[in-house]
């Protein structure tokens, strides 16, 4: 993906009071969530954390645990405006997260909520958040699992059958030779403007969870918890015919076994820089 579309990207939808108004919305919802319970479970005893595409700052504002040092960056002018505003205790930085701009080892916790799809270098992201961590700290993500086989991003444009068979043979394929390098798919985002913008429009890339999970641990990472988010979906998944299949997954153990544990709708992961 060129960088000149993360530049219109910028001008057309990350640089709209709409995106973020849609983006404060989402926020609100997810810190009630069973994966943001996680998170913060998980970041309880950090003294720093690091949000990666911090977006008007709901997050990092609900997760800083008491006491702790909290900075955000967004490559978003606008949204640190807005999270200056509302969160005026905490630090934001303009920045590209392909460049963070702090030192070696300067946070116990640094993560990303919903930002993966949106990075056209994924893993440069990711070595720059490796490198921002201290030893022993942790990295954490949370998206939409859209690399899994059944999950389709509403802006892509091949068959649902395709992808389907596509992802299937390439989890097999992966269970017995490990990439070096994410391989995920790109896809073309949706340049909008005004309020004509939908979630996910600005997506450029299919995140997936297995392939992330390779990447890590070849970066010598230890993974502590992942999860594709079969067990949340039996419980909160609001289609029946969604819970049902979840079920039958966890009933079976089949959710427990690669590559059938990497084919849920969520993208969760927790690793230790080591």
């Amino acid at each position: 993906m060129a960088k000149s579309t993360k530049n219109i990207l910028l001008a057309a939808t990350w640089n709209n009071p709409f995106y973020y108004k849609l983006s404060r919305q989402f926020d609100q919802e997810f810190i009630k969530s069973s994966w943001f319970k996680l998170l913060k479970r998980y970041c309880a005893h950090a003294r720093s954390i690091l949000d990666i595409g911090c977006g008007e700052g709901t997050n990092l504002s609900h997760l800083c645990p008491p006491g702790a040092s909290a900075a955000g960056i967004d490559i978003s002018p606008l949204a640190i405006r807005l999270a200056r505003k509302s969160y005026p205790h905490l630090k934001f930085q303009v920045a590209d997260a392909e460049s963070i701009p702090f030192p070696n080892a300067s946070f116990d916790f640094c993560y990303n909520i919903g930002t993966l799809e949106h990075l056209t270098r994924p893993e440069r992201v990711i070595e720059e958040m490796i490198r921002v961590t201290k030893k022993g700290g942790l990295i954490a993500f949370w998206t939409i699992n859209f690399g899994s086989p059944f999950v389709k991003p509403h802006t892509a444009t091949y068959s649902p059958a395709k992808k389907i068979a596509k992802q299937i043979i390439a989890s097999f394929y992966y269970l017995f030779h490990k990439p070096f390098m994410l391989n995920w798919d790109k896809i073309n985002p949706r340049i909008t403007s005004g309020k004509e913008f939908s979630p996910d429009d600005d997506m450029v890339t299919e995140p997936n969870l297995q392939t992330l999970v390779s990447f890590l641990k070849k970066g010598n990472l230890k993974i502590i918890y992942t999860s594709s988010g079969w067990e949340v979906q039996q419980k909160e998944s609001p289609k029946t015919l969604i819970r049902a299949i979840c079920k039958i997954a966890n009933w079976t153990k089949l959710s427990a076994l690669p590559p059938f544990k990497y084919w849920g709708n969520n993208l969760f992961l927790i690793a230790q820089v080591t």
